[in-house]
């Protein structure tokens, strides 16, 4: 049966979904677990004025294919050919999609095939050249026009629902629908194939216009269907080719009769290399063209020992500025379309040939326009769009606001459009369209079992990599965290601390309780577990290799021969990872170590000592081996080690509102201390005069560090005001301001017609408006 798409106006990202969700049913393996049903019995009869297989070679004439599982006379499918002079070779061919019954009522008189006359044919063929098949090789210089609802363009099928808008638009069985022109290269296989959805069907849940053009050779084997001399009509099939195949276009359902797909003849996805659109926007001939959603599409094989599989995939979300089928991206948008570009580029490669398991992403969001100009197929269309073999290094070449990155661990995940998880839509839309000020609190906390994940959004670059020597594993070079999940209960946060560009930091936790922390700051790498902290002393350097992903074959060998050995490296373990850094340790046992606390330039800790405790190893620190039992708090920076004994929290600060009017918006800064080694932590109020203007769940005021807060206040009362922070029962006063009556802007103003001159002003200005205000009068009267 064709795809029914219920209809989804204003909400393309929603379309994407539901498109993204039929795919991830054959994604996950699910067809594999149904028995193959059986091969229908298609058998056909030719009727004509000259024999079928001179007709399909080019000769002049007519003829019917009657396409039949059980009786000639009850045909599933009738194909008029027809070959004048002076013309291209046509085809009408009729399914029962505007009948009522399984099959085609025909009448046959000797070689003439009559049909009733209401019928309409459900799609037509135009064969340039006038010949079908040369040799044994289709023809596949083809124009089609695709009546009704046969699936011929991504997105395609028209429920008959209601959508959210009201009734959902809806094609007729009969009702042109979709145009398709094809073109062979210079192989004769097909080169390229563009397709353009008829109706204008004002919903953004509808596709306009695809087009998918072949970009190196792939190995293929012709299906001829039940008729070889004709081989358009396939037995069994869908919208996409199989790799390595290339079936007849036209699929049936050989039980009712309907005509369910017209398949794509350049597949995109399965095949070594390709550069398609799908755009919701229409694209037309001798105009200039901005496609958006999926614009481009491309596969890359860059390993040249491609199977039918590429080793690259760009896949992109995007919407040029004031795009009227961005309306409904963000809902606080209030109907109105972006005023930017926005796009979203998912970046996925395999680490060999192509065979759709992915081990690595990379996913980019910003606001970049297209200014490079592609010619498509023949030439007749043009659009904005960076050229096939420019796009990876477009991409890679653009400094963007967000870039996340996804690496396969545990297993890899089948998939023809690369790897899902883990994109910038997390931080929410709102935010990336700069609607909110908040990211989503939710944001890159999880990824899928079997992935590890790692995220970049406070600052502004291009997306780089990196091979670590500690961990051996591939990252993104400047990463804020990331998350690596290791069974149900287990994970590994990571985070770059004191400043890194490289991820530093790994903290192993089970059902939440933390097992064990690693950190490398400098040349000092710690390891904090239960009774034991542990320091090594490293010469390696953080980064073996760093580069942008690969984007050709030169760098995909260099990517593959630096990185190579990520893919097999064991499971995480921190104690190994540790153990890899050399002999000179020192460990101290018998404490008690508390969660690494980032500093600026370094790391803080709580350490308590017993009478037990024991230090050993080659390394000697002696601000921790001198220590006897307590309590202290211990930072390690740059400048070295500082050990001191735990004492209180103790919080000062002010708070300063410069130029604070009444009911005026104004920047309130909050300046703390915390002179204590102890952290002040727990839920707190900033309080205006006694009142609270601003209540934090959680705020930690971390021992030894200054803090800056810097919140959003409008004043509802003027003169002074007195700010307070209240937490844990503990009231810490922060200063006072004061707060100015807004007539009191107008004082200087004033003083403009406070003097006898500016007196002297005002009259003549009042003077001036009742001699124009008099002669305005004058000019109405005269008219009278």
């Amino acid at each position: 049966m064709f795809r029914q798409v219920t209809l989804m106006r204003d909400r393309p990202f929603l379309f994407l979904l539901s498109r993204c969700g039929v795919l991830l049913l054959g994604l996950l393996g699910l067809p594999a677990l149904a028995v193959p049903a059986p091969l229908p019995v298609v058998q056909s009869r030719y009727l004509g004025t000259v024999p079928l297989a001179q007709l399909s070679a080019g000769a002049l004439g007519s003829g019917t294919l009657l396409y039949y599982t059980t009786s000639p006379d009850r045909p599933k499918l009738v194909v008029q050919l027809d070959h004048p002079a002076g013309a291209d070779a046509t085809a009408r061919v009729y399914d029962t999609s505007t009948l009522r019954g399984d099959f085609v009522p025909v009448t046959v008189d000797g070689q003439t095939v009559t049909l009733p006359t209401r019928l309409v044919p459900a799609l037509t063929m135009r064969a340039i050249g006038g010949w079908w098949t040369r040799a044994g090789r289709p023809n596949y210089s083809l124009n089609f026009t695709v009546y009704g609802q046969a699936y011929a363009i991504w997105g395609e099928g028209y429920s008959p629902q209601s959508g959210p808008s009201g009734p959902s638009t809806r094609i007729e069985p009969g009702e042109p629908a979709v145009t398709v022109r094809v073109r062979p290269g210079p192989d004769g296989w097909p080169l390229w194939d563009e397709r353009r959805l008829v109706p204008s069907l004002g919903s953004s849940g509808y596709l306009r216009y695809n087009y998918a053009e072949r970009k190196c050779a792939t190995p293929l084997k012709l299906d001829s269907g039940p008729v070889p001399l004709w081989p358009y009509v396939a037995i069994v099939g869908g919208y996409e080719q199989p790799s390595g195949q290339m079936r007849p276009p036209i699929v049936v359902d050989w039980v009712s009769g309907h005509i369910t797909h017209v398949s794509e003849l350049v597949t995109v996805r399965q095949q070594n290399c390709s550069y398609a659109f799908y755009s919701v926007a229409p694209i037309l001939a001798g105009v200039r063209n901005q496609p958006d959603f999926e614009s481009p599409f491309a596969f890359y094989d860059l390993s040249g020992q491609g199977q039918g599989k590429p080793n690259l995939i760009l896949r992109t979300e995007r919407f040029p500025a004031r795009d009227r089928f961005s309306v409904g991206l963000d809902r606080r948008q209030r109907g109105v379309p972006l005023p930017k570009d926005f796009q979203t580029v998912r970046y996925s490669w395999r680490a060999a040939p192509g065979d759709q398991q992915w081990n690595y992403k990379i996913e980019v969001q910003g606001f970049h326009p297209y200014t490079s100009r592609t010619p498509l197929g023949d030439g007749s269309v043009t659009v904005d769009a960076p050229a096939y073999q420019a796009y990876p290094g477009w991409v890679l070449g653009h400094s963007w606001p967000v870039v996340t990155f996804a690496a396969a661990e545990s297993k890899t995940r089948s998939s023809s459009e690369g790897i899902y998880t883990y994109g910038p839509r997390e931080l929410g839309l709102p935010y990336l369209l700069g609607n909110t000020p908040q990211a989503d609190p939710g944001a890159f906390s999880g990824i899928e079992d079997g992935f590890r994940g790692e995220y970049r959004y406070t600052t502004t670059g291009r997306p780089e990599l990196y091979f670590s020597s500690l961990d051996r594993r591939v990252h993104l070079l400047d990463a804020e965290g990331g998350v690596w999940p290791l069974g149900p209960a287990r994970r590994l946060q990571v985070d770059s601390l004191a400043g890194s560009r490289y991820i530093n930091h790994w903290r192993l936790t089970d059902g939440g309780r933390r097992v064990r922390e690693l950190a490398r700051i400098g040349n000092a790498v710690l390891l904090l577990e239960a009774g034991q902290l542990s320091v090594a002393q490293t010469t390696a350097p953080e980064s073996l290799w760093t580069g942008q992903p690969p984007s050709d074959p030169a760098s995909w060998k260099r990517f593959t021969a630096m990185t190579g050995s990520a893919i097999t490296q064991p499971a995480p373990d921190l104690q190994a990872w540790f153990g890899s850094q050399g002999a000179r340790r020192f460990s101290l046992s018998g404490v008690q170590v508390g969660e690494l606390i980032p500093l600026p330039g370094g790391v803080q800790f709580d350490l308590q000592v017993s009478s037990g405790s024991r230090a050993q190893g080659l390394l000697r620190v002696p601000a921790l081996e001198q220590r006897g039992p307590g309590a202290y708090t211990v930072q390690y920076t740059s400048a070295g080690w500082s050990v001191r004994p735990q004492a209180p929290a103790r919080v000062q600060g002010e708070a300063t509102a410069g130029g604070a009017v009444l009911h005026s918006p104004v920047w309130l800064t909050v300046r703390l201390r915390n002179t204590g080694t102890q952290a002040r932590t727990g839920p707190a109020d900033l309080l205006v005069s006694g009142t609270s203007v601003k209540r934090w769940d959680s705020l930690e005021v971390l021992g030894l560090s200054e803090q800056t807060l810097r919140l959003a206040w409008t004043p509802d009362r003027s003169g002074p005001v007195s700010f307070v922070l209240r937490q844990g029962g503990l009231d810490t006063a922060l200063g006072q301001a004061t707060v100015d009556q807004p007539t009191q802007r107008l004082s200087g103003l004033w003083a403009l017609f406070s003097g006898a001159a500016s007196s002297a002003l005002l009259i003549g200005l009042l003077g001036g408006l009742l001699l124009l205000a008099l002669l305005a009068g004058w000019q109405v009267w005269r008219q009278l």
